[in-house]
């Protein structure tokens, strides 16, 4: 019972899918505690073979049906991949909707930037740093662009529309 609930209680509050598991913790906790009983109980008894008794399986088959069914569909609904987390950002957010982590009216203002936007939150929760560099740089560079028409309307965008080519221009 006692290496059961620490198991059970290692895969809910430890594993790697600790962060992705949420509705199944409350029947997993009920469990581990209906175990954690059973083993102090336990722990006063000098015959290790005595049997829990009827009642006390019947409470464990039910705590453990109950687990494995919601930790079931738990797992039917789960995205195919699993990545830790990053701070305090929701990965899900940063996977599925990244440019809200930046300004409402970015969209409105500067569109273009969005695809990159999204392409760089996404490199950020799967640690692909280079490639979110990059795509972040590249979203600076559409919104540096967007500056270069609002201050200097008319004008012919500077040389290979680099950002060190706009910032000597702009100075």
């Amino acid at each position: 019972m006692y290496v059961a609930s620490s198991e059970l209680d290692r895969f809910l509050n430890e594993s790697v899918y600790s962060v992705v598991l949420r509705t199944c913790k409350q029947d997993g906790n009920a469990l581990i505690a209906k175990l954690k009983e059973l083993a102090t109980e336990a722990e006063g008894v000098e015959d290790r073979n005595t049997q829990i008794g009827p009642w006390n399986a019947y409470q464990i088959g039910n705590l453990r049906q109950a687990f494995s069914a919601v930790m079931n569909a738990e797992f039917q609904h789960m995205p195919m991949f699993m990545v830790t987390p990053k701070k305090g950002y929701d990965v899900m957010a940063l996977i599925y909707t990244g440019s809200a982590s930046f300004p409402n009216d970015l969209a409105r203002k500067v569109p273009e930037s969005i695809v990159d936007i999204e392409k760089g939150t996404q490199c950020v929760a799967f640690e692909f740093w280079t490639a979110a560099a990059f795509h972040f740089h590249r979203a600076t560079e559409s919104v540096l662009r967007k500056y270069w028409e609002a201050v200097r309307p008319g004008k012919n965008h500077p040389g290979n529309k680099t950002i060190g080519d706009y910032l000597t221009a702009l100075k």
